[in-house]
């Protein structure tokens, strides 16, 4: 309801824009098409959580080395801040991720771009947890492209 009357943003900030037309409009695209992926990709994530998660007490070998840990933080902290100057310099309508663009549509350009890097660094550590030793291939591949989103915010964005 609150976007057919053009309200977006429910935790806008001071100061932050208010949404374009573009962007009202997007939103009512991106969650009406990306409805069935959600709930696949919630159920692909409970999938995982329940096969592996019986596992992961037995497991000795979590997934998380200092330096991995202390990388993988700097990388999920870069893509925030870039994504964060990328709502706020373009439009949340440019964000490719439609997860990410649904959580700026909702929260507003600030917290909306830290709240869905939230949830994504929370679903990367609990599918690397439950994957034990196996999960460091997670937290690799997940901090190349949270370096490679946070690059393309910062320098190859339009």
């Amino acid at each position: 309801m609150r976007v057919e009357n053009g309200q977006l943003f429910l935790l806008a900030l001071p100061g932050e824009r208010a949404a374009s037309e573009v962007e009202i409009f997007d939103a009512r695209q991106t969650a009406v098409s990306c409805r069935y992926p959600a709930v696949g990709a919630v159920l692909a994530l409970g999938i995982i959580i329940a096969w592996f998660g019986p596992m992961a007490p037995s497991c000795r070998h979590y997934p998380y080395s200092g330096p991995m840990f202390a990388v993988f933080g700097i990388a999920v902290v870069a893509d925030m801040v870039t994504t964060t100057m990328f709502f706020h310099a373009h439009s949340v309508s440019d964000e490719l991720h439609p997860g990410v663009r649904l959580f700026g549509y909702a929260y507003g350009r600030t917290v909306g771009a830290a709240l869905a890097k939230l949830v994504q660094l929370v679903g990367v550590l609990t599918i690397a947890f439950f994957l034990g030793q196996r999960g460091q291939w997670i937290i690799v591949a997940a901090t190349f492209l949270y370096f490679a989103a946070a690059v393309y915010n910062a320098f190859l964005a339009h």
